[in-house]
């Protein structure tokens, strides 16, 4: 994305909030989802888009509690929940820490 990471919350949310990453097309607004139902590769059928408000208190993480962490969940969805494949572990780091203090 050209964007460096930075151990901080403010890069993450820059993250969030690119183009490339995608995050927010889905995780929109003041509840952070667009209330939408999405195939997103992780289940046989459409998921309602959570909010993502309080993460720092509802692991385990997806549908199914299969990441206990946000770097699970990355990992895991990397193309099919916005794209997160060609960020470094440093940009992981630091957009994990802004989505903590959601």
């Amino acid at each position: 994305t050209g964007l460096q990471a930075c151990a901080l919350p403010i890069c993450g949310q820059d993250l969030f909030f690119d183009q490339t990453t995608k995050c927010a097309e889905c995780h929109s607004g003041q509840t952070t989802t667009d209330g939408k139902m999405h195939d997103v590769g992780t289940s046989d059928r459409k998921l309602n888009t959570p909010s993502l408000q309080g993460l720092y208190y509802t692991a385990p993480y997806l549908h199914d509690g299969s990441a206990g962490n946000l770097f699970d969940v990355l990992e895991h969805t990397a193309e099919t929940m916005g794209k997160t494949n060609q960020l470094t572990d440093e940009q992981k780091g630091d957009l994990v820490a802004f989505l903590l203090t959601l």
